[in-house]
């Protein structure tokens, strides 16, 4: 099993040394992957801070996590990945969703969904150096076109929450990373649709990686655990509500449905999107611990057990810009175990 950090192009005196300075500590504490947050209105360029991150370090691996096919034109999506793969071989991985804040902060809903598998596709194609055709404004297909200089076979990582989006993962993605939380019953919930998504289109479902995204932090003082993570319940609650707005009598799993139903502050982007400490992120701490991994060591350990147990490969916590101390901490209580860890065949089991 992997474990890798989150982190965001944080605008600020003192913000991109501490953002280098954790990746740094990330590669040393033994985390294999760090993915860093697009959202061009309210943190810094991704694509600057990775180039940065990836000179300063050795081998830790880096990918958006996610950007979107909208607020950057996708061949120019594709051509950015493909440079930084060229320039350091097998660490660069693509990370893309349907676009949360980057969208809703110029009034934007994420991407629509029924054009999303196409655009990935032709991402991934130009990436490799293969033709894609560019679709015109009234809808018709135009010229073809590629990359002339792309040969990059570049690993896509596609994060989903509610059915439909699941299943397009599983159709496309290399490595699916969930987020709907860390209990079990959520993660069992999920995996059922990205098995349908990866059977529809004839792919072995051998060929994907479970990740989760989630937020863990390591403490006997678990109010102080909780209150690190919070801002992964407020997260999914903010997907859950499009969901469960526009699928009306959806079935959601027990600890997704508690989430629905806890009364929250209204979400607020510009005052603090994934921060803990923010205004808007109130929640109990025991709805927190079905969409975080916080607490003592032994309490870590034994919820990332019951998810390798399900087939779960990454644990993708975040935010951990600064937290060099946590992080040093994770890299020896927590990540030698991890790494020995036997994950289970997901597929097998949904």
């Amino acid at each position: 099993m992997k474990m890798s950090a989150y982190l965001f192009p944080k605008p600020g005196d003192g913000e991109f040394e501490k953002f280098i300075d954790s990746v740094v500590a990330a590669e040393e504490a033994g985390y294999e992957r760090a993915w860093v947050f697009d959202s061009q209105m309210i943190w810094k360029d991704v694509y600057v801070y990775m180039s940065h991150a990836l000179a300063a370090t050795k081998k830790i691996a880096l990918g958006t996590g996610v950007t979107n096919p909208f607020t950057r034109h996708f061949t120019v999506t594709a051509s950015s990945h493909a440079t930084l793969s060229q320039i350091y071989p097998g660490r660069v991985m693509l990370g893309i969703g349907r676009g949360d804040s980057a969208r809703r902060t110029i009034g934007l809903n994420p991407f629509p969904t029924d054009q999303f598998s196409e655009v990935v596709r032709d991402i991934q194609k130009l990436m490799r150096g293969e033709p894609v055709s560019i679709v015109d404004k009234s809808g018709k297909t135009g010229s073809e076109t590629r990359i002339v200089w792309a040969q990059e076979v570049i690993p896509t990582m596609m994060s989903a929450t509610g059915p439909k989006n699941l299943k397009i993962a599983g159709a496309l993605a290399d490595i699916v990373q969930l987020q709907i939380g860390s209990h079990p019953d959520a993660v069992r919930w999920a995996l059922k649709y990205v098995k349908e998504g990866a059977e529809s289109v004839g792919r072995d479902p051998s060929e994907i990686e479970i990740g989760v995204f989630t937020a863990m932090f390591v403490s006997e003082d678990q109010e102080k655990a909780w209150e690190f993570c919070r801002f992964s319940a407020n997260i999914a609650a903010n997907q859950l509500e499009d969901l469960v707005r526009f699928h009306k009598g959806i079935e959601l799993p027990g600890p997704l449905d508690r989430l629905v139903k806890t009364p929250r502050a209204k979400y607020d982007y510009w005052g603090g999107h994934c921060e803990s400490d923010a205004a808007h992120m109130v929640m109990p701490g025991e709805v927190v611990d079905d969409f975080a991994i916080a607490g003592t060591a032994e309490k870590c350990l034994a919820r990332i057990e019951e998810l390798a147990a399900l087939g779960v490969n990454e644990i993708a916590p975040g935010v951990l810009n600064g937290e060099v101390e946590q992080i040093r901490r994770v890299g020896e209580e927590v990540v030698p175990t991890v790494q020995k860890m036997s994950v289970a065949k997901w597929y097998d089991l949904v």
